[in-house]
């Protein structure tokens, strides 16, 4: 699943806010012509990391849009002011015209120290929910979730990202079917309940061109979601826990464009089988709610890749697999690194990694990005599409490493 941002207001931070008329601490200043325009209030929002205060100040500019939609109460725009700097800089821009069918939509937006928390929700038989947590000053997106859920059936689903660790996590609990007596339980709940979801995965980051903007094929290191062996990060589904052993580390450069970069002490390798030997596994499959549905089958397909690169067809017997694009090999701080570029059979619609390691000749641990049954297609992964101007990902050391994240980027763009 790529999951996309709800939201339909527009989460505006621009690298360059249009000049402002202000002189000194006249704050209606900030309307410049705009008429109508009026200073609602202002808040302290703590101080920077230089030291500098800043202040938040949300203006009313008006119900019309100038789309012909009515915004309730009013258009509402929130900028921050940074103490010694000429030009407050604008950072939300809402218009709530009910987002949504059901006209229930809501804007809450919370100011606390170098940060705004927005939360907004709409929609009309399908809900959802969406909160972006800002840092104002350097003024970028730090982290983000997303909820949707259906008003009169059980089942959501549930996402949150953070910008700074460029990682993120999923769960949800897929629709329930309608029961055989054709009656909803009264008792059960509509809504978004992380902490009840049957369902998690950790999303892998689709980031378009990434390789081509570095200029090279790069070993992945920061810019990419990892899981490791010890299994504090993935799902741990076999054996026990090592720290500090192999992590697995995965970014999308396109909807078929798979790079996988595994790093260890020592691989082990030269069993009689592949399954023996310490491999990738690649999942694939559709990823709708209803699928856990009486008399819907699983239609997972399932490969083993070797660290040498090649590939064997596993669960779903699939007739076309993943292809060997380009493989790398180098030893960095004391550990072993293979990367594999691979071209998928299909969009990555529904996706899940794992990584198996093998000891004393047969399967020691593995570790994926979902708790993958192969008799259950909800257990699938997902994707989080990462928009070009919400990151800056380049080389360093041989690698792809996060240089700056959570960059200022309009909504949509990510």
């Amino acid at each position: 699943m790529n999951l996309r941002p709800l939201a339909c207001a527009a989460l505006v931070i621009s690298a360059a806010a249009p000049a402002l008329a202000q002189t000194g601490g006249d704050l209606a200043m900030l309307c410049n012509t705009r008429s109508p325009c009026a200073v609602v209030e202002t808040k302290p929002a703590g101080k920077d990391a230089e030291g500098r205060a800043l202040t938040v100040i949300e203006l009313n500019v008006g119900a019309d849009n100038g789309e012909g939609f009515k915004c309730r109460p009013y258009r509402r725009e929130f900028w921050v002011r940074v103490e010694g700097v000429a030009q407050p800089r604008r950072v939300l821009e809402l218009c709530n015209d009910g987002y949504g069918a059901a006209g229930v939509g809501e804007d809450e937006v919370v100011v606390g120290d170098n940060r705004i928390e927005h939360q907004q929700n709409g929609g009309s038989a399908w809900r959802w929910d969406v909160t972006y947590v800002i840092q104002l000053s350097p003024l970028r997106v730090l982290n983000e979730a997303h909820c949707s859920y259906h008003n009169v059936a059980p089942g959501f689903s549930t996402t949150r990202w953070d910008w700074r660790g460029f990682t993120g996590e999923a769960r949800w609990t897929p629709k329930r079917c309608t029961p055989a007596n054709g009656k909803a339980d009264e008792d059960e709940e509509m809504g978004c309940m992380p902490e009840k979801a049957t369902r998690r995965y950790m999303p892998i980051p689709m980031l378009e061109g990434a390789f081509e903007r570095a200029g090279k094929r790069l070993h992945l290191g920061s810019c990419a979601a990892a899981i490791d062996e010890s299994g504090q990060r993935g799902h741990l589904l076999a054996g026990t826990g090592r720290a500090n052993g192999a992590e697995l580390r995965a970014l999308l450069l396109s909807k078929r464009d798979l790079v996988v970069t595994v790093s260890d002490r020592r691989f082990a390798a030269g069993a009689a089988s592949w399954l023996n030997d310490d491999h990738i596994e690649l999942w694939l499959g559709d990823y709708h709610a209803d699928l856990s549905c009486p008399g819907t089958r699983s239609n997972l397909r399932q490969w083993g890749i070797g660290l040498d690169g090649k590939v064997h067809a596993a669960h779903g017997n699939p007739r076309t697999g993943p292809r060997l694009v380009q493989r790398l090999e180098r030893s960095a701080g004391g550990r072993a690194q293979v990367t594999l570029h691979l071209l998928l059979p299909e969009d990555a619609a529904g996706i899940t990694l794992a990584y198996s390691k093998a000891e004393n000749g047969k399967q020691a641990r593995l570790v994926a990005t979902s708790a993958i049954k192969r008799t259950d297609a909800t257990t699938i992964g997902g994707t989080w599409r990462v928009g070009p101007k919400a990151v800056h990902c380049a080389e360093r050391d041989g690698q792809l490493d996060l240089i700056e994240t959570g960059l200022p980027a309009l909504l949509g763009e990510r």
